[in-house]
């Protein structure tokens, strides 16, 4: 992957997904077990704070901050539950995104997929942390400790361009094997399941165009 192409917060750390299309239920029939039942269509979402989003206050919590994931009623998740058009018949939601996961956490770790029972569709944000999300923001946009130096505003010298950089390291270097693991874990979980699933990943916003001209 080109680190040329790399957005200040990993847009290029996952293939964009294609899009879902409109889901048909599953007829009655010998595809259909546990959660897969007859007239409903099961689907799920893990992942870091991307997909759970971070709820900040009581009213937007999406299940009173169970497991203290900080899942959110605006996340993706929540907004694709409430919406009816993309499936016919009744949907069922398996949230287990968390606040802070990393890969490790999607099938071991956290055992998230343990959570979303027998999903035919299943939506995984993960990567973002492994990468030194936190890093980057913090030294980049919030430098909110005290007396630290920070150091130039990037790509000057400084914090922020080392949070950077070793973003980059990561997503060139050990990234690809790590998430190559994590589907393998994945799809192991879901071998014996009764019926296909279909895994796609979702990708990172772009905050900043590293390559842009910063004169």
């Amino acid at each position: 992957m080109s680190s040329s192409l790399l957005p200040l917060l990993l847009a290029g750390l996952a293939a964009s997904s294609p899009l879902l299309g409109s889901r048909q239920t599953q007829p009655c029939g010998s595809h259909a077990r546990g959660d897969a039942s007859c007239g409903t269509f099961p689907w799920a979402t893990i992942g870091d704070s991307w997909a759970s989003g971070v709820a900040y206050l009581p009213w937007n919590e999406y299940d009173g901050n169970k497991d203290n994931c900080l899942r959110i009623t605006e996340s993706y998740s929540a907004q694709m539950e409430a919406d009816k058009q993309w499936t016919t018949g009744q949907q069922e939601l398996r949230f287990a995104a968390c606040s802070g996961s990393r890969l490790i956490d999607m099938a071991l770790g956290q055992q998230q997929v343990t959570k979303t029972g027998t999903p035919r569709v299943l939506i995984m944000t993960a990567g973002g942390n492994n990468a030194g999300f936190f890093n980057v923001a913090l030294n980049c946009f919030y430098q909110y400790e005290p007396g630290v130096d920070y150091g130039g505003e990037f790509p000057e010298p400084g914090r922020c361009a080392d949070a950077i950089n070793g973003a980059k390291d990561y997503i060139n270097g050990p990234f690809a094997q790590d998430l190559i693991n994590t589907y393998s874990d994945i799809f192991h979980f879901y071998e014996d399941q009764g019926h296909d699933m279909d895994l796609y990943q979702t990708g990172y916003v772009g905050y900043q165009y590293l390559e842009a001209d910063h004169g």
